[in-house]
């Protein structure tokens, strides 16, 4: 039943994603001809007003299919903008500048109407995303305690073998600690350590730990958290938290793409519909509002990576008509072309290669 309820909740994004496309669409008075959740062929479909709305075959996103929409290989037999006169240019610019509200053909808007209408889908992703994340805040935000108590222990760190949660640590390698930040100081201030001597007292124990670090992004860590206490917040402090939070998970995924790219190791984080869909019903699994969370890191993420500079993507299409804007001229069709091809053996890549790591992983279980 979570799984099902899990499924539902990944097609809810998807469908607000699509949904930022079609409003935006319709507040520039374009006809939106397709508006289908899954690619390939239709199961379901419904003609509504000169709209078919669909759910089809391939559940892997969604589209949203508007009059006027170019496609850019066949626009390789048109003639290339650079070689019409600038009388055509102007009188064309005019035309969209007429047609800007009287036309539903996407080809008739200005640049910045197309922009806005390829941003809205990744927009209404971060929108659900901070919406979901405001209502976790609004039930209760987390405040870390002032002293320096473990409040979680990475069980991917050697400390998850000595380490426990409400430890107080007193001291690291002979030095007091008064605050949970003196940890990370002490710890970076010798980078040649890979161990750390530890004094912690648990209950009514004073414990004397070795325990061995680990290095991430430069380093040095013990892998635990501060303890945290829970209070209800008022309407600010609910908003700055969930501002908070959306930042730290857009860093996040941010830093994962860096990762992926410049270091391919990161290639086996890279997860699929499945790894996905198992992420998101655990945590439905432990708790309503960790599963609300994964949905709203879910959600940017789905945003991000439709931003990113592919041409199948909204991202590099925003590209090619912020260039067309600026330069009055389109995209070379060829170079364009050679660009969708290698976008879309990437894309194709990175799913294979998703669904190939959540198997291994399922099976490794």
């Amino acid at each position: 039943m979570n799984l099902i309820i899990s499924i539902i909740a990944l097609g809810f994004l998807i469908f607000f994603h699509e949904l930022g496309h079609f409003l935006v669409a319709k507040i520039f008075r374009v006809k939106v001809e397709v508006f289908s959740i899954g690619f390939g062929k239709k199961l379901l479909a419904y003609n509504y007003k000169g709209t078919i709305y669909a759910i089809s075959l391939i559940p892997l996103g969604g589209y949203v299919k508007l009059k006027g929409e170019r496609d850019e290989i066949a626009d390789e037999k048109q003639k290339p903008q650079s070689l019409k006169s600038e009388k055509q240019k102007i009188l064309e610019y005019r035309k969209t500048k007429r047609d800007f509200f009287k036309s539903d053909s996407l080809d008739t808007k200005h640049h910045l109407a197309r922009i806005a209408i390829l941003f809205a889908g990744a927009f209404f992703n971060f929108l659900i995303a901070f919406i979901l994340l405001l209502a976790i805040s609004f039930h209760h935000i987390a405040k870390p305690l002032d002293r320096p108590e473990v409040g979680k222990v990475d069980p991917s760190f050697p400390s998850a073998k000595v380490l426990m949660p409400k430890d107080l640590i007193l001291k690291v390698d002979g030095k007091d600690i008064s605050h949970f930040q003196d940890i990370s100081t002490i710890l970076n201030s010798n980078k040649s350590l890979r161990t750390a001597d530890l004094v912690i007292k648990r209950e009514d124990r004073i414990l004397n730990l070795q325990v061995e670090l680990k290095e991430q992004n430069s380093r040095l860590l013990l892998g635990v958290t501060q303890a945290v206490y829970y209070v209800k917040p008022t309407i600010k402090e609910a908003f700055i938290d969930a501002g908070r939070l959306f930042k730290t998970y857009a860093y996040l995924i941010v830093a994962g793409l860096k990762k992926m790219v410049t270091n391919l190791a990161g290639i086996k984080e890279v997860s699929g519909v499945i790894g996905i869909a198992e992420l998101s019903t655990k945590a439905l699994n432990q708790d309503v509002l960790v599963f609300i969370n994964i949905i709203a890191l879910i959600s940017i993420n789905l945003g991000i990576l439709n931003l990113l500079p592919l041409p199948m993507l909204d991202g590099g299409q925003i590209v090619f008509n912020a260039y067309e804007w600026i330069f009055r001229r389109s995209v070379n069709a060829l170079i364009a072309r050679v660009l969708i091809t290698l976008s879309i053996v990437i894309l194709i890549a990175l799913m294979l290669i998703g669904t190939l790591n959540d198997i291994t992983r399922l099976v490794s279980q």
